[in-house]
């Protein structure tokens, strides 16, 4: 599962099933903070890691890199299919932090 883009309230409620590597970093990010606030425990918020991680690896890339745009329900890349270096480090650092936070 990854997170989707957002919720549009104009000109109809929808969820919009599109995600990208920014959506799937800021999701790492905001689940180290409830971490980090005390909203809820390492053990409680790496349940979710494991399903985040296999969704990640089904991703379709370019030499290595997740392109930006991905249907939340098929996975497949959304057109027109580009690498985003701002997008693929705003998904990977919150890893880093992930890994120091889980072996601390």
């Amino acid at each position: 599962m990854a997170p989707t883009d957002n919720y549009q309230v104009s000109p109809r409620n929808h969820l919009a099933m599109r995600t990208s590597p920014t959506n799937i970093g800021l999701w790492m990010l905001s689940a180290l903070s409830a971490h980090d606030f005390g909203y809820m425990t390492m053990t409680r918020s790496s349940k979710s890691w494991p399903i985040l991680w296999k969704t990640i690896g089904k991703l379709e890339r370019y030499e290595g890199h997740l392109l930006n745009w991905y249907d939340v329900k098929t996975l497949t890349p959304l057109e027109p299919r580009y690498v985003s270096a701002v997008d693929s480090g705003t998904c990977w650092v919150p890893y880093g932090h992930w890994s120091m936070a889980w072996t601390s």
